[in-house]
C-alpha cells in the first residue's frame, strides 16, 4: 500500500475523504468497495469524471510498483464507467483518440487525494486544456503510462528467478 502522502489533519479536511464517507453532498455516480466516481465540479469537456480512491493515497508519486493493478482497475473503472454513461444517453461507443484517462503530476495538482481524470470528447475541450492541463506529458500522465511504469518496476518472484537460475533460460 502506497504512502498516504498526508497528515492525519489534511485527511480530516480532504473533500475527497470527505466524499467517500458520505459527508459531502456530492453525488457518487458508481462505487465499489475500493473506489467511486463522481462528476468534476469545473468539466473541461461534456463528459468529465473523477475515479477517486475510498482510501487517501496522497498523489500518483506516492505510488510504487505494488500499486500497478490499483492504476489498472482505475482506469478499468473509467473507461467502463463512461462507456455506459455513454450508452445511456445514446452515444455509441468510446472513440480512443478522443478519451482522457489519466493524472495530474506535480507540481500541477490541486488535491492530494489519488484521483483519476476521464475526459471525453477530449476535442471538444477549450484549447489551453486539451494542449496544456490534460495533454499527455510532463503534467498529465496517462494511466496507461503510469501502470506500465510501475509494472516495469516490480521484481519477478524469487521461484521464478531461481528457476531461469537454474536452467540457465532467462528472457532477457
Amino acid at each position: 500500500m502506497p504512502s498516504t502522502g498526508a497528515s492525519r489533519a489534511y485527511m480530516e479536511t480532504c473533500i475527497f475523504c470527505k466524499l467517500s464517507k458520505g459527508e459531502h453532498p456530492q453525488a457518487r455516480l458508481h462505487e465499489d468497495d475500493e473506489l467511486f466516481v463522481v462528476e468534476d465540479i469545473h468539466p473541461h469537456a461534456p463528459h468529465h469524471y473523477l475515479v477517486i480512491t475510498k482510501s487517501h493515497i496522497g498523489r500518483p508519486t506516492d505510488l510504487d510498483s505494488r500499486d500497478a493493478g490499483l492504476v489498472r482497475r482505475l482506469e478499468a473503472c473509467g473507461r467502463n464507467f463512461l462507456s455506459a454513461r455513454l450508452k445511456a444517453v445514446g452515444e455509441g461507443d468510446i472513440m480512443e483518440n478522443k478519451l482522457r484517462l489519466g493524472f495530474h503530476w506535480p507540481p500541477l495538482l490541486s488535491i492530494s487525494h489519488l484521483h483519476m481524470h476521464v475526459i471525453y470528447p477530449a476535442d471538444q475541450m477549450y484549447f489551453f486544456y486539451r494542449n496544456f492541463i490534460f495533454r499527455p506529458g510532463r503534467y498529465f500522465r496517462t494511466a496507461s503510462t503510469v501502470a506500465t511504469a510501475l509494472e516495469s518496476t516490480m521484481t519477478p518472484p524469487a521461484d521464478k528467478s531461481v528457476a531461469e537460475e537454474e536452467t540457465g533460460s532467462s528472457k532477457i
